[in-house]
């Protein structure tokens, strides 16, 4: 591209020559086509500017009106995930705050420099943004997740702020490093385990509704393996519930009869057992 546009311009400054050279000559041996020649240029010329000053006009006025009639959409920040916008207002408030804390947390993690100390922080954002996905799943929880999101978010930030201080000033040392990374692991926990808790009622249900399926199958002759399992005791009573009933296993009874007894059946009796007769 250099070396066309060093062509071009030399290319340009040889025809201006040329035509200087030709003007001189004209006007040197012919005089009277000489200025008839002036003449007719300066014509050309007036008009020639006028024609690229109207063309320059009419040209703003164009971009002016497409600025007018097509203006640029205004860039709306990103819609996060945790939408709250179908939660009751007290519910929405707690999600609210804990976004805008978790914000505040990634604020503070961009002014930190050391690299463990950022990992550790960013490690736990990811946690806390399932959280609160979570949470606007499943709003149920939020009550006993406000001590959290209440506490323990807004506690963070304050710890990552105060490093952060310290590490400015240059006054932050091995151990105050060491006590934040450690201090960070065991949030990371913290949280994953308050994650996990948010789902321990589906696991129990889940299972639940695997006992209760698998016995139906098994009573209905489906399987061929006999399962005739019991409660042991000590246990707490185990309740299946159906969309029709609820089967209630008590100690002293087998699942089976559990089931049979909802369904309004009679419990299944042993055989009796052949008497020896002793001749």
């Amino acid at each position: 591209m250099k070396g066309k546009r060093s062509l071009g311009c030399l290319g340009g400054v040889i025809a201006i020559i040329v035509l200087v050279v030709a003007l001189a000559l004209v006007h040197r041996f012919v005089p009277s086509i000489f200025t008839a020649f002036a003449w007719i240029a300066g014509i050309a010329a007036v008009v020639l500017i006028a024609v690229i000053v109207l063309i320059v006009l009419l040209a703003n006025k164009a971009i002016k009106s497409l600025k007018k009639e097509d203006p640029k959409p205004k860039q709306e920040p990103p819609k996060t995930q945790t939408s709250t916008s179908n939660l009751p207002p007290e519910q929405a408030a707690v999600i609210n705050k804990g976004r805008a804390d978790l914000m505040n947390v990634r604020r503070i993690l961009v002014k930190i420099h050391n690299p463990e100390v950022s990992k550790a922080g960013l490690d736990i954002c990811a946690s806390l943004d399932k959280l609160l996905q979570a949470l606007r799943d499943k709003p149920e929880k939020i009550n006993g997740c406000r001590q959290f999101l209440n506490y323990y978010i807004p506690t963070l930030g304050e710890v990552l702020t105060k490093y952060s201080r310290l590490e400015t000033n240059g006054v932050v040392t091995a151990e105050n490093t060491e006590k934040v990374i450690n201090f960070l692991i065991d949030f990371r926990k913290a949280s994953g385990k308050e994650y996990q808790s948010l789902f321990e009622d589906d696991k129990l249900d889940m299972t639940v509704d695997i006992e209760a399926m698998t016995i139906a199958i098994k009573r209905d002759g489906l399987l061929d393996e006999d399962f005739t399992p019991e409660a042991k005791p000590g246990e707490p009573t185990l309740i299946i519930d159906s969309p029709n009933n609820s089967v209630v296993v008590e100690d002293d009874m087998t699942v089976v009869d559990a089931v049979n007894q909802a369904a309004g059946k009679e419990p299944e009796k042993e055989p009796e057992k052949e008497k020896d007769l002793v001749h």
